[in-house]
């Protein structure tokens, strides 16, 4: 048995399935949450797990926030938004052994911040693959297996690497990636689109992508992020069976591949509701600074356009405060058919 003090940080869905599968697993975990369970005993939550991983009971030992560890960790796991990241990070730091790691769920784009905070040396990314959904306080259902990724933003972490990814393969299958910027960058172009429709419409993703202005949407926002990712030199990782380089490519064939996968996204995930929308829903602030305003703001830095991201971006954000609602017919929307339209006029209204 690994002597490892584990520290979970984000009891949501997934924070808890790891930290209840490690625990079952003898491992030292301690999770911090932001709220009391319904069920406690001292100071363990009891976590149930239902679903695809099977069914369980856990308790896990807890605490009400990070600045109440009653250790200092080896690991720490940052399953949090990502706009609480950095800031959960900075309070981390001070219950780390001093060879600890912090490692951060980056399914969108938040490299930069999070390095600032802890550094590259001791910073680890990780996606996650499966899905789950918490049920009440203490109840969590999988709902969609797979496999988790890890890496780290170095190349001097190979042992480290390793004792990851036997912990986490008690989990789920856990791989070792060498290009872990161009995985985040992979689930950040798609979770761009998926995220942003979903709440542009307020809709789950089977009737949105029954409309052909969402692929065109979907292909826009796409071809956008890959100019950027070929500006800066990033190799972005397939996302599936999905070649972004191919998916971009002009002419019939590519066409044709492109309608395909839509039709493949849709009949596998009708059901699935994007969480900016949810955020909205539950008056929440959406991580969409993370999706398609990232690269807004990178194409500013590099004096590129984005213009189909920026209008998504801004057009999300006016839903969040409250200037716009949610509906079907914000597909339609002028500028988002006429990006350069849009890009242009906002040229003008600045006065340059």
């Amino acid at each position: 048995m690994d002597k490892v003090k584990i520290g979970v940080v984000g009891a949501g869905a997934v924070g808890g399935v790891i930290g209840a599968m490690l625990a079952e697993k003898g491992y030292d975990v301690e999770i911090a949450k932001r709220y009391n369970s319904t069920i406690t005993v001292d100071n363990y939550t009891a976590i149930e797990i239902t679903g695809l991983f099977g069914n369980r009971n856990t308790l896990v030992k807890s605490v009400n926030g990070v600045t109440n560890f009653t250790s200092k960790k080896d690991i720490i796991f940052i399953l949090t938004k990502a706009y609480d990241a950095p800031k959960v990070a900075e309070q981390c730091l001070n219950y780390l052994t001093p060879n600890g790691i912090i490692i951060s769920s980056q399914n969108v784009m938040n490299i930069e911040n999070m390095v600032k905070v802890v550094g590259q040396d001791k910073l680890f990314g990780l996606i996650v693959n499966w899905s789950a959904n918490k049920v009440n306080k203490a109840k969590i259902e999988v709902v969609k297996t797979g496999n988790m990724i890890i890496g780290s933003f170095n190349d001097k972490s190979d042992a480290y690497l390793a004792v990851i990814q036997r912990i986490l393969s008690n989990v789920a299958p856990t791989e070792i990636s060498r290009n872990i910027v161009g995985e985040i960058w992979c689930r950040t172009i798609i979770n761009s689109c998926i995220s942003s429709v979903g709440a542009l419409t307020g809709v789950n993703l089977g009737k949105f992508m029954l409309m052909p202005s969402t692929h065109k949407l979907f292909t826009n926002i796409i071809k956008e992020a890959m100019q950027l990712a070929n500006a800066i030199q990033v190799k972005v990782k397939n996302y599936g069976s999905l070649d972004y380089y191919q998916f971009v490519k002009p002419g019939l064939r590519f066409y044709i591949m492109r309608e395909k996968f839509f039709r493949h996204m849709r009949k596998q995930n009708a059901r699935f509701v994007s969480s900016c929308q949810r955020a909205i829903e539950n008056n929440k602030k959406s991580e969409i600074d993370y999706l398609n305003g990232y690269f807004v703001k990178l194409a500013s830095k590099l004096g590129m356009t984005v213009p189909t991201n920026k209008r998504v971006y801004d057009m999300v954000l006016e839903i969040e405060r409250g200037e716009r609602s949610m509906t079907m017919e914000n597909l339609m929307d002028y500028y988002l058919r006429h990006p350069n339209k849009y890009q242009k006029d906002i040229k003008v209204n600045k006065g340059e």
